[in-house]
């Protein structure tokens, strides 16, 4: 979320092509090292649900080999009016954990 422009590299062929690339990166690293290091994407809560269906769509076409859900939100409709409430950046903590529940519960009816 302290990432200007951040949220456009999560959908679509954006997030297509950066797979992509991070998934041929990965396999040039391990011929070169004879390792394999796992990819693990980190998923914002601030998703729709068709959006989320769509990024778990491409971590499977990609074999992506994690998820981590979730990041900071942006979002303040939980906080509103509660002191500090208009700082800027990422959220996290309390008022996340519904948000970060529903990420998970569509995540994990989707992937399996």
């Amino acid at each position: 979320p302290n990432t200007p422009q951040l949220t456009t590299l999560q959908s679509g062929e954006i997030l297509d092509d950066l797979l992509r690339a991070i998934k041929d990166k990965q396999a040039k690293l391990q011929e070169y090292h004879h390792k394999y290091v796992p990819i693990a994407v980190k998923i914002t809560p601030d998703m729709t649900e068709s959006e989320l269906i769509q990024m778990a769509d491409l971590l499977v076409q990609h074999k992506i080999d994690g998820i981590i859900a979730t990041n900071t939100t942006t979002s303040r409709e939980l906080v509103h009016g509660l002191d500090h409430s208009s700082q800027s950046g990422g959220l996290s903590g309390r008022p996340l954990q519904l948000m970060s529940t529903e990420v998970i519960r569509i995540l994990s009816s989707k992937l399996q």
